[in-house]
C-alpha cells in the first residue's frame, strides 16, 4: 500500500486562510461559513469553513472534528465535456489525517464482529445471546435434551413415552425417526453431547452460508463433542475475520479517505489524464487536495450537477458527517455552494448557533 507524503501546517494556521491552492496563490474569492444556504456569488474559488461560533455552540459534539476547512477553486480543463474542481482539505491534526486514512476495517472491527459471529450461534438456541462459550455449551445441550423429551412425550407408544433420553437414544423408536435423515456410512448420534455438536456444526455452516464462504465438499462430520465444535466455529470466525483485515490494509488510504469526505469513484491522481477523463475524486499524492470531475452545472443550484464534500468528525460510533456542502461548478469557472447541512445546528434570527429543535 503506498503510503502518501505529507507535511501538516501548525494547529494554529489550519483555517481557510492557510490553505492555498494551485492558481489561487491569493487565497478564496470568498469565505463560505454555514450561516446562510448557500453562497451563490460568482468566483472561481470559494473557502468553506466551520467556524468559531458553531464550534462553541456545539462544545463537545465538535470535539472530534477531523476537516476544518476547506477552499474550492475551478481548475481549468481542456477541450474535456466535463468541469472540475479542486478541492484543498485542512485537516485538523496529524491524528485526524491518520484516523480518515486508516484502514476501514481493522482489529477493533474484527472483534466486533467475531463477538456477533458468535452471538448468532448463541440466537439459535437461547433467547438471550451470549458470547460466553460455557453458556453457550450449556444451552446447546439443554435445546438438545428438550428436543428429544419432546419426542419421547409425543410418542403414541406408552413403552417410550416412559423411556429416559438415553434409553430413547437407543431404541427402534428413534431408529425410525432419524432413518430418512440418514447418510450411507454415517452413523447418526446417539448421545446427546453429539447430537447437540451436530446442532453447533450445523449452524456454523448456515453461517458460512450467509458469509458467502463456500461450504466443503464433502462436509465434514462434526467434531465429537459441543466444546470441540464451538472451538472449531469459533476459530472459523475469526479466520474469516483476519482476512477481511488482511484486505482491508491493501487499499489506498485516497480510497479509504473519499468516503468520509463525500466522494464516489475515487482514483488517485496518477490516473488524471486530461484527454480520457472520467468522473470521479482523484487525490494528489499527499491527500490534501482532491480534483472532483463532473458535469458542468447549468446554474449555481443545478441540482444535477452537485458535487458534496463532507466534514466528517469521529464519535463513539465511528466515523460520522457534522457538517457537508453541495458545491457546483460551471463552464466559464464559477463555483459556488448550492446547499449546506449542519448536523443538529442552526442559525438563528439573530445569527447565533444553536441546536436545531
Amino acid at each position: 500500500m503506498k503510503t502518501s507524503k505529507r507535511i501538516l501546517a501548525p494547529i494554529s494556521l489550519i483555517s481557510v486562510a492557510g490553505i492555498v491552492l494551485t492558481g489561487c496563490s491569493s487565497g478564496p474569492d470568498g469565505v463560505y461559513d454555514f450561516t446562510r444556504s448557500e453562497y451563490l456569488e460568482s468566483a472561481p474559488s470559494v473557502g468553506i469553513d466551520i467556524p468559531d461560533g458553531l464550534r462553541e455552540a456545539a462544545g463537545a459534539d465538535a470535539e472530534g472534528l477531523l476537516v476544518s476547512s476547506a477552499i474550492a477553486g475551478s481548475r481549468e480543463l481542456e477541450g474535456s465535456q466535463y468541469c472540475a474542481i479542486d478541492i484543498g482539505i485542512s485537516y485538523t491534526d496529524d491524528k485526524a489525517f491518520e484516523t480518515l486514512t486508516a484502514p476501514v476495517y481493522g482489529e477493533d472491527e474484527a472483534a466486533a464482529e467475531v463477538r456477533e459471529d458468535i452471538r448468532y450461534l448463541s440466537s439459535a438456541v437461547a433467547p438471550e445471546a451470549t458470547e460466553d462459550l460455557d453458556t453457550i455449551k450449556e444451552d446447546f445441550l439443554e435445546n438438545t435434551r428438550e428436543g428429544l423429551q419432546y419426542e419421547i412425550d409425543s410418542s403414541r407408544d406408552e413403552d417410550v413415552r416412559e423411556m429416559s433420553i438415553e434409553e430413547y437414544l437407543e431404541s427402534e423408536e428413534y431408529d425410525s425417526r432419524v432413518e430418512e435423515y440418514s447418510l450411507d456410512g454415517v452413523d447418526f448420534p446417539r448421545s446427546v453431547e453429539e447430537l447437540a455438536a451436530t446442532a453447533v456444526w450445523a449452524h456454523y455452516h448456515s453461517w458460512m452460508e450467509y458469509a458467502g464462504l463456500d461450504l466443503p465438499d464433502p462436509v465434514p462430520e462434526a467434531p465429537a463433542t459441543t466444546e470441540a465444535a464451538l472451538q472449531e466455529a469459533v476459530a472459523g470466525f475469526e479466520e474469516y475475520r483476519a482476512e477481511k483485515v488482511e484486505e482491508s490494509a491493501q487499499v489506498p488510504e485516497w480510497e479509504n479517505l473519499a468516503g468520509p469526505l463525500g466522494f464516489d469513484s475515487p482514483y488517485s491522481m496518477e490516473d488524471f489524464d486530461e484527454a480520457d477523463l472520467e468522473e470521479g475524486s482523484y487525490f494528489s499524492d499527499d491527500l490534501e487536495t482532491v480534483t472532483v470531475v463532473s458535469d458542468c452545472a447549468k446554474s449555481s443550484t443545478d441540482e444535477d450537477s452537485l458535487i458534496p464534500f463532507h466534514f466528517p468528525i469521529e464519535t463513539e460510533d465511528g466515523i460520522e458527517t457534522f457538517a457537508s456542502v453541495d458545491l457546483t461548478v460551471m463552464r466559464n469557472g464559477d463555483v459556488s455552494v448550492a446547499d449546506s447541512e449542519v448536523d443538529g445546528y442552526v442559525v438563528d434570527a439573530n445569527g447565533d448557533w444553536i441546536t436545531a429543535g
